[in-house]
């Protein structure tokens, strides 16, 4: 137990009795909740905008008293992922493994008296956790957790989101010595615009290991009401003196409380904290103070003192806000760390052509040209001369041959993939304009219905054997001219379409 702190114990977890139920845990003072896994969602991907909707959503159904917590966790990982072509590669170079916990616990506790306890265990469950966990299960939208691809967590994992440390911890000049431990805090929003990935920027600059903690409670309309009057008030009374931050503040407090009742929107208590561990208090202390520079985007944060206990204890499930500030439901994903860029995506060991590599936070991002949702037929590889646009060439070659119903057909100019071809048993063919090479492309014209792609194809072939000395190109309208020609060969439907074919029916064909 901390000094000066009251940390939530947990008391035990109790399985489903329906299909489709999360197992939920109890605490010693009889908070009832659930936990999800939720994946972090790529700030860069198509999908991020939709996510970001159904975060909002999730915040406006949630029911006034409701407590949902926010548990991201970042930092390095060594762990032998499945086999594929890198997976002992990634073992030694490590990697940076983020995790996003979701609990959702009931505003009040479950009245436990020893005499309803007995009675309740002797009917199965006591009838006041049978209560309390049916107003959880009204007070939120599991489907739109579902939906956010939230999967409940098994047993084990929901005891590792309690703390296991024991005895009694230190209290240091920067932290709490239970590891070594420190807390930062954001006491207010800061005067700059921000969005839903403006916190999934800033992650990237934050010093891993960390965790972020956010809890939110949604205030019952009158209590809303009531806070934002006598904040108006409050800074009303400051305008005579001329404050322009305070007129600013109370445009804000004015604008919020006219939007809560005519829009009928909701406003939130937020709780937002950023809990390092370290092994010593000098880096502990480094750490926080970079971190705080980094935070003023969002806005003002501060590193807990003497306050650190009380705030490291409402980091735990199952615990009172200790300090929070108020915004808007349809605001308040912008404080949410539910996002990344480069949010970490497990390798799905069905599909051993995966290739496991870095993103700009250190995750894991698995590349494979044939994985569901992948609409890229094509990338580019850039790069200077010397920075491993071949080896990454050959990674992907060499992910990809893991599977054995995938064939590769690899087109060099230079001959950089010489050795790789040897290597993979390939076989390797060497094409001069002096010598027949036995290849025909025109026969794509057999072997596919769309004739059009084919013909693009071959337009690009046919454009590169008549360039002319110091040519690197043809200009658009001799392309169009070669393009057009093929188009009207394809229209002939020719029975054995070749190169030889081609040349004695195109009239038009320059040079």
């Amino acid at each position: 137990m901390l000094r000066g702190a009251n940390i939530p114990v947990l008391s035990h977890i109790e399985e489903p009795v329906r299909d489709g139920e999360p197992p939920f845990f109890v605490t010693a003072d009889g908070k009832v909740g659930v936990a999800f896994e939720l994946p972090l969602v790529d700030a860069e991907g198509p999908d991020f905008g939709n996510r970001a909707s159904l975060m909002t959503a999730l915040l406006g159904r949630v029911r006034p008293g409701v407590v949902l917590r926010f548990i991201q966790k970042s930092g390095p990982a060594t762990e032998l992922i499945e086999k594929n072509s890198r997976s002992q590669a990634m073992a030694e170079l490590g990697w940076m493994k983020n995790r996003l916990i979701l609990t959702i616990e009931s505003g009040q506790t479950a009245a436990l008296s020893p005499v309803s306890w007995l009675r309740g265990l002797r009917k199965g469950r006591p009838d006041s956790l049978s209560r309390e966990f049916a107003r959880l299960q009204e007070s939120v939208d599991f489907a739109l957790i579902r939906e956010l691809g939230g999967l409940a967590l098994e047993q084990t994992a929901i005891r590792q989101i309690f703390p296991t440390f024991q005895g009694e911890a230190v209290a240091t000049r920067k932290g709490i010595d239970a590891g070594i431990v420190g807390v930062m805090r954001l006491v207010r929003q800061g005067t700059l615009p921000v969005d839903e990935d403006t916190l999934a920027l800033l992650r990237e600059s934050l010093i891993a290991p960390y965790e972020i903690n956010v809890t939110v409670r949604k205030l019952r309309d009158v209590r809303a009401q009531y806070i934002l009057q006598r904040r108006r008030g409050q800074l009303a009374a400051s305008l005579s003196s001329g404050n322009s931050i305070a007129a600013r503040t109370f445009q804000q407090t004015d604008d919020a409380a006219a939007e809560t009742v005519l829009a009928g929107k909701g406003l939130v208590e937020i709780e937002w904290l950023l809990v390092l561990r370290r092994r010593s208090e000098a880096t502990l202390r480094e750490d926080l103070d970079a971190c705080q520079r980094m935070l003023t985007r969002i806005g003002d944060a501060y590193i807990e003192v003497q306050g650190a206990a009380a705030s490291f204890a409402a980091t735990i499930p199952g615990s009172e806000p200790h300090y929070s500030f108020m915004e808007l439901d349809d605001v308040a994903p912008c404080y949410l760390p539910f996002a990344g860029r480069g949010a970490s995506e497990d390798v799905d060991p069905r599909h051993i052509r995966s290739l496991p590599l870095h993103r700009r936070d250190g995750s894991l991002y698995s590349f494979d040209l044939w994985r569901n949702g992948y609409d890229g037929a094509n990338c580019i590889i850039n790069g200077r001369r010397g920075k491993g646009k071949s080896v990454l060439a050959n990674l992907i070659s060499s992910a990809l041959l893991n599977d054995r119903s995938v064939r590769l057909i690899k087109v060099d100019v230079g001959g950089s993939y010489i050795k790789e071809c040897e290597l993979a048993g390939g076989r390797h063919v060497q094409f001069n304009l002096s010598e027949p090479s036995g290849l025909n492309p025109f026969s794509a014209f057999t072997q596919t219905e769309y004739a059009e792609d084919a013909a693009v194809i071959l337009s690009g072939f046919l454009s590169t054997l008549i360039l002319e000395s110091r040519e690197t190109m043809l200009s658009k309208e001799m392309l169009g001219d070669v393009e057009r020609a093929v188009l009207a060969y394809a229209e002939t439907r020719p029975e054995r379409p070749s190169l030889s074919d081609f040349l004695a029916q195109a009239r038009n064909f320059p040079r």
